[in-house]
């Protein structure tokens, strides 16, 4: 089933980025909105209003995310190595690798070795 919406905001124009939907909203046009996405949106009395679906409005349904975008989402920060100085990039070898990098290694040379420590450890 699906529940007539309308943006009442402030913003001239406004894009749904949170429930899912996409939907650029034009402030007094109801959309037909997917009931559970519609409960949630309806609760934000400031931004959100019901109203009477126009015949012949197509339902917009949320887009869920993937399993993969969910679990990307998850994952932590990638370093960028190539900011680090030497003996902090030393360290890290050492704490989170167990790896003892050479010295006398050029600057690059310490980065590549940590970026292949961090792909074999996946």
């Amino acid at each position: 089933m699906a529940t007539g919406v309308k943006y009442i905001g402030k913003s001239e124009d406004h894009t749904d980025r949170i429930y899912g939907t996409g939907l650029k909203f034009v402030p007094g046009k109801v959309y037909s909105i997917e009931d559970s996405v519609a409960k949630k949106m309806l609760a934000h009395t400031d931004a959100y209003a019901p109203g009477k679906i126009p015949p012949g409005t197509k339902m917009v349904r949320a887009i869920t995310e993937s399993d993969e975008e969910n679990a990307r989402r998850n994952d932590p920060p990638m370093l960028d190595f190539t900011r680090m100085p030497d003996s902090e990039l030393r360290d890290f070898a050492r704490m989170h690798y167990n790896e003892q990098l050479p010295s006398h290694a050029k600057h690059q040379t310490l980065v590549d070795r940590l970026v292949s420590f961090s792909h074999r450890a996946r």
